[in-house]
């Protein structure tokens, strides 16, 4: 056997020994489901026929376990059928949300010898049913209908709605759209995109901004933004600079584009606000010289605070979304695997033979960037906090009594509402590995999900009960299967 081809064999072992077990991805399955699906009259044909099409994707599925779809068969009431009526009338239970760089650029561009884009949308396809909301960055529509094919197929499995960023005028500068499209289940009663104001160096080509989505599930309302910043270019200095000033304005337009559409748009307390995409900043981490920032005056107050030599530049990205530390920011992988932010994209693997680091993956990533071990993508939520005691003392009141029952009585507000919050235990990376395929993965990145729960805020939740009290014994065990989770989200650590 020729060396490469014991090289490639195993890879696949070690690629094959990332992929889940079963008794490994059953806590990844909504568990809320199970107790009162075994009660429900649903019919057995149906569910084979259910399981039949859920399992007839040809590939191998990275880092999640399908969801089991409740089908209802309609009849006349009887007390069998109350289980299921008291089911469905607490409406959509869960929500998951999917964050992808699908990697689908116009036909003309590619990294290496082919980029597979057609073989990559047919596999991808056939691998969304898990989901009810998909967040997708780099599906340009340009010279190719990769995008409506993406788009019509998945109005066949459910997503009804969708919103994408436009195509630039005829009169513009940009030769291409932005590349985000946001597909749901869900209805999507709202949706706005704004552009960025410019780009560097190939980036000025393509017309990349942030697309917003007000979606409805049950009484509750996400506030969903999709986006895809500046790219980073290894090279000369200047370049480098350019785009990390250039991604510091981007991310300062965001900013200002969320609060301005959350205030337009919030119904109440408990809406979900989270943004999601290929930030193309590295959290894991990579400094800059603080000189590449003196040409931002927006953010010179919070660098003279902090008085570094160098920066992070995630620090900037947490530093002006939270909007200069005035709305929590929760970095759901971050708070997921205790404070540490896996690869999400140019992984590595150790060759078991040889014990050296290769690339996970080489046939979509550009050479430049291999080994690179980069966390680019991101969910996170940002939560407005309640006003505190200080900020009312500043809005005029006097009365330090009447300070305090204000706070609690807009505290009890807000945890009387129903509404969705995040299970920050269930955040995963999806690596849509697949065999049999010149490519080993859908794409040069990793996607990243999480799952939404519904609380009902006039009963006593359980999940709700979870997220507040926990004890020293739990939370030990929570730090122990989260650092675990976090050792196997990465082949080399």
């Amino acid at each position: 056997m020729k060396v490469q081809d014991f090289r490639s064999n195993q890879k696949a072992d070690d690629i094959e020994q990332q992929m889940p077990k079963p008794a490994q991805k059953e806590q990844r399955s909504n568990k809320e489901n199970s107790p009162e699906r075994s009660q429900q009259n649903i019919s057995a044909n149906n569910l084979d026929k259910q399981n039949n099409t859920l399992n007839s994707s040809t590939f191998e599925i990275g880092d999640r376990q399908p969801i089991q779809k409740i089908q209802v068969v309609k009849s006349n009431q009887s007390p069998k059928s109350n289980v299921i009526n008291n089911y469905l009338s607490q409406g959509v239970r869960s929500v998951r949300v999917l964050t992808y760089n699908i990697f689908l650029r116009p036909p003309p561009i590619k990294n290496n010898k082919d980029d597979y884009k057609n073989e990559r949308t047919k596999l991808f396809l056939n691998s969304i049913s898990d989901f009810d909301i998909i967040c997708l960055q780099e599906l340009f529509g340009f010279l190719n209908q990769r995008k409506h094919k993406i788009i019509f197929n998945a109005m066949k499995q459910g997503y009804f709605y969708h919103a994408t960023s436009p195509s630039p005028s005829f009169f513009s500068s940009y030769l291409v759209d932005g590349g985000l499209v946001t597909i749901s289940r869900h209805p999507i009663i709202e949706k706005t995109y704004r552009p960025f104001k410019y780009g560097v160096l190939s980036d000025n080509l393509s017309q990349k901004g942030v697309l917003y989505t007000k979606i409805q599930a049950n009484d509750s309302y996400i506030h969903l933004f999709n986006t895809h910043l500046q790219a980073s270019y290894v090279g000369a200095e200047n370049n480098v600079k350019a785009t990390v000033i250039t991604r510091v304005d981007q991310l300062i337009l965001i900013k200002d584009f969320i609060k301005e559409q959350v205030e337009k748009h919030r119904e109440k307390e408990t809406d979900v606000i989270m943004i999601c995409g290929d930030f193309n900043v590295n959290a894991r981490p990579s400094t800059y010289p603080i000189h590449y920032l003196n040409d931002v005056p927006d953010i010179q107050e919070y660098m003279k605070r902090i008085n570094p030599k160098e920066f992070s530049e995630y620090d900037i990205l947490r530093y002006i979304l939270s909007d200069f530390e005035t709305l929590e920011f929760i970095d759901t992988l971050r708070r997921k695997f205790k404070g540490e932010s896996p690869i999400t994209y140019a992984d590595t693997y150790i060759d078991k033979a040889t014990q050296q680091e290769l690339p996970m993956e080489e046939a979509l990533t550009i050479k430049e960037d291999l080994l690179q071990k980069s966390c680019l993508d991101y969910i996170i939520q940002l939560r407005i906090p309640i006003k505190n005691k200080e900020e009312q003392e500043n809005s005029g009141s006097q009365n330090e009594e009447d300070d305090i029952e204000e706070f609690k009585m807009q505290k009890s507000k807000v945890q009387s509402q129903s509404g969705f919050v995040f299970d920050y235990d269930q955040v995963f990376l999806e690596k849509f590995f697949v065999k049999g395929q010149p490519f080993t993965q859908l794409s040069d990145h990793y996607g990243v999900y999480t799952t939404l729960r519904y609380v009902n805020g006039n009963q006593k939740n359980s999940f709700q009960f979870k997220e507040s009290v926990v004890s020293s014994q739990d939370k030990k065990n929570l730090e122990n299967k989260n650092q675990q989770s976090f050792n196997n989200a990465s082949l080399n650590e």
